[in-house]
């Protein structure tokens, strides 16, 4: 788990805006600061979605993942019957030993967010994908649960997004027609850059996951 505030302090100390002492403390207006670390997560998810394993008991040919406990899934990697409730007698019943209990033939399965279709009733075995989130606890202050100190390509992605907004705020700053300062051009390069960098790395580590998506 990781917090909005921990993300914010990580980001000073990665673009050196923490390097400036005497200066009043830096701060941050956090719904702000939330939209743009959910857009970046939005990102990240497409390479690395939240996967969870559980199962599913399905009546009626079809599960609706509207109440389920971990939400609505975006997309499912695998649906697998693992118990059937009742089979279908074949043969000739001549005596207790010809009854034999088979399973309908398996059609593929269908998702259309919120709702598994299936062709058969029964327990499944499923993986879902879904989104990083970002959640607010009892005291107003938001966390990322799923994302950690540890995700370095989450974190190279997002120090890369705000590297360009730092570039371009700084380009948006003139006095008298000039501009205020004359680095947010290579600023906005290597944020640029190592969004880049992030990306690739993603998609090799992701592939998979991008088809799906």
């Amino acid at each position: 788990m990781i917090t909005l505030d921990e993300l914010w302090q990580y980001l000073l100390e990665e673009t050196g805006q923490s390097l400036f002492e005497g200066l009043p403390e830096i701060t941050y207006d956090q719904e702000k600061f939330k939209r743009f670390v959910q857009s970046v997560l939005s990102v990240y998810s497409k390479y690395c979605p939240v996967e969870r394993s559980f199962n599913i008991t399905v009546t009626g040919l079809r599960y609706d993942f509207t109440n389920h406990e971990h939400g609505v899934p975006e997309w499912l990697s695998k649906v697998m019957l693992v118990s059937y409730p009742w089979g279908v007698i074949t043969g000739e019943r001549k005596s207790l030993l010809d009854f034999k209990l088979t399973i309908p033939p398996l059609r593929p399965w269908i998702y259309r967010k919120p709702v598994l279709y299936v062709s058969v009733n029964g327990v499944y075995d499923v993986i879902a994908l879904y989104n990083h989130e970002i959640q607010e606890d009892d005291s107003g202050n938001y966390y990322i649960e799923t994302i950690n100190h540890d995700d370095d390509l989450f974190l190279k992605l997002l120090t890369g997004r705000f590297l360009q907004r730092i570039g371009r705020a700084r380009r948006a700053f003139t006095l008298n027609e000039l501009p205020i300062t004359s680095d947010a051009a290579e600023i906005i390069a290597e944020g640029k850059e190592m969004e880049t960098e992030a990306l690739e790395a993603l998609g090799e580590l992701g592939k998979w996951y991008v088809a799906l998506s």
